[in-house]
C-alpha cells in the first residue's frame, strides 16, 4: 500500500468542517479511511487508459456492450473470486479464480454461455469427440477454485511449461474449466490468452492442439491452440490448472 489518507464526512456524505480526533466521531460525523494501493503515476496511467477507452467506445471502434460486460464482470465478480497467489510453485502473476461448474451441460451449451464472437466456428472446432469431458463424477454441479499459471520463464515452449507444471505438482485442466472461465470472466480474454492444456487432440499433421480463449480486434473468441512442435506459450499466455492432491 502506498499511503493512507483520512477524511470526515457527515451522514449525507458531505465533507465535515472538522477532523475527528484520535479516530473518534461526535455522533454526527463519521471518519472514513481510504488506503491507496497505487502511486499517482499508476493512477494517472489508469485514468488515461479509461479516457482512451471511452473515446473509442464513443467513436464505435470498441463495442459498447462488450466493454460494459467486461467492466461489470471486473467490478462484481472478481471481487468475490479473483486473488493473487504467491509461492515457489507459482510463477509471478499466478491468480486463482472461483468457478461454479456444471458438467451436466452439453459442450454446445457451455460454448453458448461464453457468448463468443466466433460461436459457429467454435462449435465446429471444439467438440466432445476431440476434447472429451469426464462426466463420471458424483455431483455434476460443484464449486471449485482454479489457477491461471503464467509462463515459468520468458520464451518457454508449451512442452516445457507442461513439464514445469508437473514438477510443481499442478494438474492441467481442460475444456470444461476453460469454458467456465470464458462464461464467468469474459474480460480476462482482453488481458490474456487462456489455454486448457488438460484437453488435447492431434490434428492431421500430428500437431497437439488444445482449446484456448483470447480476443482479436476487440472480439472475444474460442479457438484452437497449436502447441507442438515447440510452439511457445508467450508472455500473455495463462494455463488453467489445479494443485494436485497432497500438493
Amino acid at each position: 500500500m502506498v499511503q493512507v489518507k483520512k477524511a470526515v464526512y457527515d451522514k449525507k456524505g458531505n465533507p465535515a468542517s472538522e477532523w475527528s480526533l484520535n479516530g473518534r466521531t461526535d455522533g454526527e460525523n463519521k471518519e472514513f479511511v481510504m488506503t491507496r494501493a497505487v502511486t499517482d503515476e499508476q493512477f494517472g496511467h489508469y485514468s488515461r487508459r479509461i479516457q482512451d477507452m471511452g473515446i473509442r467506445v464513443l467513436k464505435g471502434s470498441v463495442p459498447f456492450q462488450r466493454t460494459m460486460d467486461g467492466l461489470r464482470a471486473l467490478a462484481e465478480k472478481d471481487q468475490r473470486g479473483f486473488v493473487d497467489l504467491v509461492g515457489p510453485a507459482y510463477p509471478k502473476g499466478t491468480i486463482a479464480l472461483s468457478l461454479d461448474m456444471d458438467i451436466s451441460l452439453s459442450m454446445e451449451e457451455m460454448i453458448r454461455r461464453g457468448k463468443y464472437a466466433n460461436e459457429g466456428e467454435a462449435r465446429e472446432n471444439i467438440t466432445e469427440d476431440r476434447f472429451p469431458i469426464n462426466r463420471d463424477v458424483p455431483e455434476p454441479r460443484y464449486s471449485t477454485t482454479v489457477l491461471l499459471i503464467p509462463p515459468y520463464r520468458e520464451g518457454i515452449t508449451f512442452k516445457d511449461q507442461e513439464a514445469e507444471m508437473e514438477a510443481n505438482r499442478l494438474q492441467q485442466l481442460g475444456v470444461a474449466e476453460t469454458l467456465a472461465i470464458g462464461a464467468r470472466y469474459p474480460h480476462l480474454q482482453y488481458a490474456y490468452y487462456i489455454v486448457g492444456m488438460g484437453s488435447s487432440w492431434r490434428d492431421s499433421d500430428g500437431s497437439l492442439v488444445s482449446p484456448g480463449l483470447w480476443q482479436d480486434g476487440g472480439e472475444r473468441g474460442l479457438h484452437l491452440v497449436w502447441r507442438y512442435p515447440e510452439n511457445r506459450l508467450g508472455a500473455g499466455g495463462r494455463c488453467v490448472a489445479l494443485p494436485q492432491a497432497g500438493a
